[in-house]
């Protein structure tokens, strides 16, 4: 195992699913007892809702309610970021493969950005978290979510994008995130961690996870980022996100890159790499289509 940097949480990162609650088959039953037949409502979307409200069914029937009406009134399952449409280098976040338990696993880039409106991110991540579930395969209801945070600033300190990512997930995609992997914060960032952090569930803060990135002539992959990458991700995985971290930081390629869309399929195996973004190194999936 390898130690992070201090952070919410700073126990070792690991590939493991943590659980508020362990929801049993009759809590499922007893919540679907009240939903409507017609609810497009899983067995999985269930255990979430069951999960957040610590196995009060009560709430959880209430949220599940409130949720499915916001569904049916917003269609997230068919949104897109119309900002990336109009203009691909809007947003740098996208599904990129899977952990080594399986779960989905996103990528962004802060330095990659150009559209930092509140509400075209919040499209954006709506249509990121519907990809996420998507292709979740059976049994996994968790993503793991990297975020590199070069080319974090100033205006980046706003704490209204982080409330939209803390609101939707506890209204609409509670228990979703499994692990949130920040890579090179700088100390700027605390600024927007005192912000944020009394909006943070406890429970969630131990999924945080601070990693530097601290590649070096000396240490090509790291000293500690490629070691604690590998906790979590397959070689493949773990080589096409050392990949994706250098090229971001080389202004001869980064500035030409932009954010691809996909359709996402359930993986074939563990720590699979969905698609290629230029790096040489990563095959071509067939699990999905991609646009650069």
């Amino acid at each position: 195992m390898c130690t992070v940097m201090s952070g919410p949480d700073s126990s070792p990162i690991t590939a493991t699913t943590l659980l508020r609650y362990s929801v049993t088959a009759t809590d499922v039953q007893t919540v679907r007892q009240q939903l409507n037949a017609a609810d497009k409502c899983d067995d999985q979307m269930i255990r979430q809702f069951v999960q957040a409200t610590g196995g009060d069914l009560t709430t959880a029937i209430k949220r599940i309610q409130a949720t499915l009406t916001w569904r049916a009134q917003v269609h997230p399952e068919t949104m897109t970021c119309t900002a990336c449409q109009q203009l691909p280098k809007s947003h740098y976040m996208h599904l990129v493969g899977y952990d080594l338990i399986d779960r989905p696993v996103m990528y962004s880039c802060l330095e990659m950005v150009t559209n930092r409106s509140i509400e075209d991110n919040r499209r954006h991540m709506i249509s990121c978290f519907e990809q996420c579930v998507q292709a979740m395969p059976p049994g996994v209801g968790q993503w793991v979510w990297v975020s590199d945070f070069k080319g974090f600033g100033l205006s980046d300190c706003d704490p209204r994008l982080a409330k939209v990512f803390l609101d939707l997930s506890a209204a609409h995609y509670p228990e979703r995130l499994g692990l949130f992997i920040v890579v090179d914060a700088p100390w700027i960032f605390n600024t927007l961690w005192r912000a944020i952090s009394p909006l943070v569930d406890p429970f969630t803060k131990q999924k945080i996870k601070f990693l530097s990135y601290d590649v070096s002539k000396r240490y090509p992959q790291g000293k500690t980022l490629a070691p604690a990458l590998s906790q979590v991700f397959d070689p493949e995985l773990t080589s096409w996100l050392l990949a994706e971290l250098a090229e971001n930081r080389d202004k001869r390629v980064g500035p030409n890159k932009v954010c691809f869309i996909m359709h996402v399929s359930p993986p074939s195996g563990v720590g699979q790499v969905l698609a290629s973004s230029g790096h040489n190194s990563v095959p071509q999936s067939t699990a999905l289509a991609c646009r650069a």
